[in-house]
């Protein structure tokens, strides 16, 4: 089965973020960074497994560094898609921000 990515409505809002915070600098930087996460999510439609498993976080959830942030996201059984969840940087505590996180199914 041929998998694609999902960009849930709360890593969109951390791409565009990100971006801005990083274009703030240097607007090149912020372009070339925004590939390789697009890189990555196709990357990780391909092989999805290849994430560390972060079962402490929330049941199913996986990461995937990307340079100074880190890309979260699931594989669901049935569902052609791999979901991003979010991408944050690493010196956001994601602890409180994913744990404190529902993911219910109208979410999906």
């Amino acid at each position: 089965m041929t998998r694609q990515y999902r960009v849930l409505p709360a890593a969109e809002f951390d791409l565009r973020s990100n971006y801005r915070y990083i274009a703030d600098d240097n607007r090149a930087a912020a372009d070339r960074w925004f590939g390789k996460v697009r890189r990555l999510f196709e990357m990780l439609s391909r092989q999805p497994f290849i994430g560390e498993r972060r079962e402490e976080l929330q049941p199913d959830l996986r990461s995937f560094p990307c340079g100074s942030y880190m890309i979260y996201y699931r594989v669901v059984d049935g569902d052609p898609a791999v979901e991003i969840i979010r991408v944050l940087h690493g010196s956001r505590d994601v602890d409180s921000i994913l744990g404190s996180e529902k993911l219910d199914d109208d979410v999906r």
